[in-house]
């Protein structure tokens, strides 16, 4: 979807077909460090979150690796959906 978005801001085609990276060094690529492409981690992601696929469908469809990578890491970064506890503080030492 992002990809249709940037075409429809007329973006340079050339940075829309750039390899995700984050550039640490020269050549990396983000694909290759997953081992897996954006497109089928998108796909499964849709299936998880659009379609509500259940596991058994997923690794049927997309193969078990891939599929287990997949709700592995969100089950893991789960925690990133919460909000961290706030401390909360009284202002009770500045009376009038």
């Amino acid at each position: 979807e992002i990809f249709e978005f940037a075409k429809f801001l007329k973006i340079d085609n050339e940075i829309i077909k750039k390899a995700p990276s984050a550039d640490l060094w020269e050549n990396q690529s983000d694909e290759k460090d997953l081992g897996y492409s954006y497109k089928n981690l998108d796909k499964i992601l849709s299936e998880i979150y659009d379609k509500k696929a259940n596991f058994k469908d997923l690794k049927a469809e997309f193969g078990g690796e891939i599929t287990e990578f997949v709700t592995k890491k969100i089950k893991t970064n789960s925690f990133k959906l919460k909000n961290p506890p706030i401390a909360k503080v009284r202002n009770n030492h500045f009376k009038d």
